[in-house]
């Protein structure tokens, strides 16, 4: 045999029989062979190959790639056609019924998106966080066969999307809510594994309260829901809680607590004193405010029109001063011997609150005022007169009541009685009996034990026994 470079091999034997193999898939003319006979005459041998359209070969594609990726290729890299220029001249996709066209886009709903342009490139978009095997894609070439391209995106344990959380509410109010609403993860259900507080070192149990001392109580569930339940009147920033779910990702929870004026807590004032005393104290002692330091704003004395100054004693016509200043410290001093009720007065705080001091002056019975009485007579002779010149030179008394002369009897002796009535009084109602002896002084108290009455009575002896 010979060989014809590129075209094939030619065997030619001396009883005429020759063949040509030409080289697989060629075709054209075999070069002239002329061959010469024994008796010297030569002629031609021509052989001509014809062509012939041989089938395509066509690989199934496969490819694979991770979640949240793109899948791309050639499906015409592993296919030939010795006969021709392979291109796709048409595709389809299992299940699906649409209109599919070379170089644009197809949906595959709820996978991805597929593209197949006519050259064999190809790209598969999947849908976020999808995962699993795309339908089979069959594709045609211009030589009209076929085979298909399988696409396969494998799962990846996507990161946890966590969002941090902030809260706020108003002092004395709950904060509640749930972190994990914010939150999310494709390929889990999340929950709270575990949880911290900024600045605490105690142990954090999830779906029990831990104690923020001076702050509130924080309670933490595994499923995300928290509340935090201020102490009474706190307001500020809760330290920060930070939580890592069952996915190993962390973010924080951020609660503030907003102050609120709270309103004030006032308590009437009353004060009772005897006549004659001044009554003084302060009417914000049993007062409070959780949020201001009280002061006295203004006050007003019922049915007193005049103006009314802090610090300076408002004259309250025959009843007396009364002086309230901005730190709450008040005085009243009454006329002398006025008792009764003061006019009520009102008193208003810097926070705009409200609230009444009642004063009242108790009666006292005040000491009558004896002047003492002298009378000289010559012995054995009566001495006689009145003990009392009610309200001129002899005496009075500051509560109205009249005075009479004491029924004296003569020759009153050491350890004679003396009686002493008032007028318009029962003997049994006024009657004293007082056992007194020479020298002695009477003195009459009242309930609260000031004096109120003082008499000296005295024995001379030249007198004949006559009693003072």
């Amino acid at each position: 045999a010979y060989t014809i470079a590129g075209k094939g091999d030619l065997t030619l034997s001396s009883d005429g029989s020759y063949s040509f193999v030409p080289v697989a898939n060629w075709n054209g003319t075999v070069p002239t062979v002329t061959y010469t006979t024994n008796t010297g005459s030569s002629t031609t041998l021509a052989i001509t190959v014809t062509p012939v359209d041989d089938a395509s070969v066509l690989v199934a594609d496969t490819k694979t790639v991770a979640e949240d990726n793109t899948a791309s290729g050639n499906v015409l890299t592993n296919d030939s056609d010795v006969d021709n220029t392979l291109t796709v001249a048409s595709f389809t996709i299992a299940g699906e019924s649409g209109t599919f066209t070379l170089g644009s886009a197809y949906t595959i709903a709820g996978k991805g998106d597929l593209t197949l342009s006519s050259d064999g490139s190809y790209s598969f978009v999947p849908v976020a966080n999808w995962n699993g095997t795309v339908p089979t894609v069959t594709y045609t070439t211009n030589t009209g066969s076929s085979t298909t391209l399988a696409i396969t995106v494998t799962p990846v344990d996507d990161a946890s999307v966590l969002v941090a959380d902030t809260k706020t509410v108003a002092e004395d109010n709950t904060a509640s809510g749930n972190v994990l609403t914010n939150d999310s993860d494709v390929d889990n259900t999340l929950t709270v594994a575990s949880f911290t507080i900024a600045g605490e070192s105690g142990t954090f149990t999830l779906g029990s309260a831990y104690t923020i001392a001076g702050k509130g109580d924080l309670t933490l569930s595994s499923d995300g829901s928290y509340s935090f339940v201020p102490v009474a009147n706190w307001n500020g920033t809760v330290p920060t809680v930070t939580y890592t779910t069952n996915t190993g990702s962390s973010t924080t929870l951020a609660i503030t607590v907003t102050p609120v004026d709270d309103a004030s807590v006032l308590v009437a004032d009353t004060k009772t004193v005897a006549e004659d005393n001044t009554a003084s104290g302060n009417v914000l002692t049993n007062d409070s405010d959780v949020d201001n330091t009280l002061t006295v704003a203004s006050f007003t004395i019922a049915g007193e029109s005049g103006t009314f100054t802090l610090g300076s004693a408002y004259t309250i016509a025959g009843k007396g001063d009364l002086t309230l200043s901005s730190d709450g410290s008040y005085s009243f001093v009454p006329v002398a011997n006025w008792n009764g009720t003061v006019p009520t007065v009102t008193y208003t705080t810097n926070t705009g609150s409200s609230t009444t001091l009642a004063i009242t002056v108790t009666p006292v019975d005040d000491a009558s005022v004896l002047v003492a009485d002298t009378k000289t007579v010559a012995e054995d002779n009566t001495a006689s007169g009145n003990g009392v010149d009610q309200r001129q030179r002899r005496g009075q008394h500051v509560d109205g009541g009249q005075l009479h002369d004491c029924r004296r009897e003569r020759h009153l002796h050491p350890g004679q009685r003396l009686h002493h009535r008032r007028q318009g009084r029962s003997d049994a109602e006024q009657r004293r009996q007082l056992q007194l002896c020479a020298g002695s002084q009477l003195e009459r108290h009242g309930a609260d034990g000031d004096l109120h009455h003082q008499h000296r009575f005295e024995h001379h002896a030249g007198d004949h026994g006559d009693a003072g």
